[in-house]
C-alpha cells in the first residue's frame, strides 16, 4: 500500500531502514530537513507492506521531480503503476522498478560516486558563494524559464536554511565554477549540482573546487554522474559505488 504521508518521524524511520546506498535517501533527508512536510509542492510517500506493516519504498515528489528510495521487498508492480502517474516527471530510483511494465518508460544510467573526504590547503581562489542569483545563472543557464526559476528558488531558500552550502571558483572576479554539497547529515553529503561554465571547462577549477568542498575527514560525499564523467570523477578521488535509473515520464 502506498500512502502519502506528512509524518516526519514515519518518513526518517522508513529512510534509516532503507536499503539503498544513501544518495537517494540523504536527498530526501535534505529536502525534509529544507522544506519540511508542509508546502504543497513537496510530498512524501511511503510504501507499506500490508503483512508485516514495514515500509518498503519511500517517494519524494518535488515539483516535477520524483526521488524513489526502493527496497528488495517494495512490491514493484504497485511501484510501477503509482510512479506512471506522474506525468512530466523526471524519476530517479536506486532500483528498475519497471522492468516487467508494458509500455515501460527508457531508463538511463546515472551512477552513484563516493569520496571520503581529505583535508586541503586553503586554495584563495574558491570562496563560499550565497547569491542564488549568481548561482543559477551559471548552472541553468541552456534551461527554460520555468526551470530557472524553480532552481533559483530552491537554491535560495536552501541557502537561507542552510541545508546547502556553495563552494565557487573566481577567475578575474568571475564565478566560473560553483559546486554545492548538503550539510544536513553528520556522516554523509550528497553534491546536488556541479557545474562549470563552458568556455572554462579543461582548467582543473571544478576539480579544485571539489577538494575543497570534500574535506571534511568524517564525511562521505555522494554525487550522481553519467559514464562519460566517470573517469573525470575518478580522477578527483571519487569511486563508483553503486548506480540509480534516471526516468522521463
Amino acid at each position: 500500500m502506498i500512502s502519502l504521508t506528512a509524518d516526519r518521524f514515519a518518513i526518517l524511520n522508513s529512510l534509516n531502514t532503507s536499503e539503498d546506498f544513501g544518495y537517494i535517501k540523504n536527498i530526501v533527508k535534505l529536502y525534509l530537513d529544507s522544506y519540511g512536510v508542509t508546502y504543497d509542492f513537496v510530498e512524501y510517500y511511503i510504501q507499506t507492506d500490508t503483512e508485516t506493516e514495514r515500509s518498503t519504498a519511500v517517494l519524494l515528489r518535488y515539483n516535477n521531480f520524483l526521488y524513489c528510495s526502493v527496497g528488495e521487498r517494495a512490491d514493484f508492480a504497485e511501484l510501477s503503476a503509482f510512479i506512471l502517474g506522474f506525468s512530466d516527471c523526471e524519476c530517479y530510483c536506486n532500483k528498475p522498478i519497471f522492468e516487467n511494465t508494458t509500455d515501460a518508460p527508457d531508463g538511463e544510467v546515472c551512477y552513484v560516486m563516493s569520496k571520503t573526504g581529505e583535508k586541503r590547503t586553503q586554495d584563495p581562489s574558491v570562496i563560499s558563494c550565497e547569491n542564488a542569483r549568481t548561482i543559477t545563472d551559471i548552472v541553468t543557464s541552456e534551461l527554460t524559464y520555468e526551470k530557472q526559476t524553480d532552481f533559483f528558488l530552491n537554491t535560495s531558500h536552501m541557502l537561507r536554511h542552510g541545508t546547502i552550502k556553495v563552494f565557487s571558483y573566481i577567475v578575474d572576479n568571475v564565478t566560473v565554477c560553483v559546486v554545492a554539497f548538503s550539510c544536513n547529515n553528520e556522516n554523509s553529503s550528497v553534491i546536488p549540482f556541479v557545474y562549470t561554465e563552458k568556455y572554462f571547462r579543461g582548467n582543473g577549477y571544478c576539480r579544485r573546487v571539489l577538494d575543497q568542498v570534500c574535506s571534511d575527514e568524517d564525511i562521505t560525499y555522494q554525487l550522481l554522474c553519467e559514464e562519460h564523467n566517470i573517469k573525470f570523477y575518478e580522477k578527483c578521488g571519487f569511486s563508483q559505488i553503486d548506480f540509480c535509473l534516471r526516468y522521463r515520464l
